[in-house]
């Protein structure tokens, strides 16, 4: 009887087992993945392949020409002294900067659709996130805090990137860059 017992519990253990790895690949979730590059290759031009990766993070309303972006995670150091580089939540969070064209008609019609965050915005961003490309289209809004070493993102319009959400990026916000049609986005798991 003592055999059979044991036996039993063996059983029940690797039950338990393989329900919890089934879960884990039915679930898919994994914030602690990161992002692979883009790879090239195939018929379709380098925008069309890069909107095509970034659809994999966001979802990216009709009328996009064009994106650039980097992702980010939590800070290493929790010393105050090394001022944050990028604000989120955890440990475990990342996030996105994002910088997309519109087309011009398509443009007035995204920003319809987002809800307005009132009084404005400002992004506090590591000085390795952007490039020259991210700093020269926001050269009207983002300054360089040298004694901190990070960029700020500051305007006095700004909304929430709803039709940008995609999970597990939830939060964020969305600066308008009306001049060129494009939008700064920074979006972020909760």
């Amino acid at each position: 009887m003592k055999g059979k017992t044991g036996l039993f519990a063996l059983l029940f253990a690797l039950g338990n087992i393989c329900a919890m790895i089934a879960l884990y690949c039915l679930t898919g979730c994994n914030q602690d993945e990161k992002p692979v590059t883009p790879q090239s290759g195939g018929e379709s031009s380098q925008e069309e392949q890069s909107l095509k990766l970034l659809a994999k993070f966001l979802n990216i309303p009709e009328g996009a020409c064009e994106a650039s972006w980097a992702f980010y995670n939590a800070p290493a150091s929790e010393n105050p002294k090394d001022e944050p580089r990028v604000i989120v939540p955890g440990p475990k969070d990342w996030g996105m900067i994002v910088l997309i064209s519109f087309r011009p008609e398509e443009f007035a019609k995204l920003l319809d659709r987002c809800p307005k965050n009132e009084g404005g915005g400002t992004m506090v961003l590591a000085e390795n996130l952007l490039n020259e490309k991210l700093i020269t289209a926001l050269s009207s809004i983002v300054s360089y805090d040298e004694e901190k070493g990070v960029y700020v993102v500051n305007s006095p319009e700004a909304y929430k990137p709803v039709p940008f959400y995609k999970s597990p990026l939830l939060t964020g916000a969305l600066i308008p860059l009306r001049n060129s049609n494009q939008v700064f986005i920074r979006v972020q798991t909760t």
